[in-house]
Order: structure tokens, then sequence, then C-alpha cells
């Protein structure tokens, strides 16, 4: 979705899945009840650009009921270098900040947008 849509409407799972191993290793089968954020920005880049197309990167409140994957799965964890806090639920837009556009390289392209829609 663009980013004038997950400003107004937030992050939405994909499904109501609750098993963290499953969506660990692929989020959309079956589809999960987390929204996969990073706490490493390279990473996120990174995930914005796969497939070699131009994505974003979000900027988000920290959320109160994330859960560290790695600390959580421990040695279970299949990507651990992805850093991941797996939110259940959704992300209010309210906890959106801002954008920045991502090449298909996985650079910053380039202004960051806010998020006035958030309040």
């Amino acid at each position: 979705m663009p980013p004038n849509v997950i400003f107004r409407e937030g992050f939405k799972p994909l499904g109501d899945s609750s098993d963290l191993l499953l969506h660990a290793r692929d989020n959309r089968s079956p589809p999960s009840n987390f929204i996969s954020t990073s706490s490493d920005v390279e990473v996120a880049q990174n995930f914005a650009a796969r497939d070699e197309q131009k994505g974003f990167v979000y900027a988000i409140r920290p959320q109160k009921n994330a859960i560290d994957v790695n600390k959580t799965l421990g040695k279970n964890t299949p990507f651990p270098d992805e850093l991941e806090m797996a939110v259940p639920g959704t992300i209010s837009n309210k906890d959106i900040l801002g954008v920045t556009p991502v090449n298909e390289d996985g650079s910053f392209v380039g202004f960051s947008f806010i998020n006035f829609f958030g309040g």
C-alpha cells in the first residue's frame, strides 16, 4: 500500500495465525497476525528494496507489545540477522512518524515525509 494509505489506516496484519515461529519463517504461509518490524534500519532498507523494486522505510514509535523474535525463539530463530520485532495485531497510524523512499538498490532517495494524519 502507498504511504498515504498507511498514514491514514496504519499497518494491518495479513492474517490471523499467532504462531511466532511460523511467522518468523514466512509471514505469508500461513498469513500471520504479526506486523514485521526491525530495530536495524539497514535490514528495513533491504526489505524495502527486495526483488529489486523501490519501496519505503517507515519510522514508527516503539510498540509496547512488540515481541523480540530472537529473544523469544532463541536458537530456533530462522533469520537472527533481521533483528525482528514482531508486533501482534495492528500498528496505529498515530504511531507512524514518517516514511523515506528507498531505491531498488536499497539506498534512500529524496526526502523523508512526516505523517500528518497520525496526530
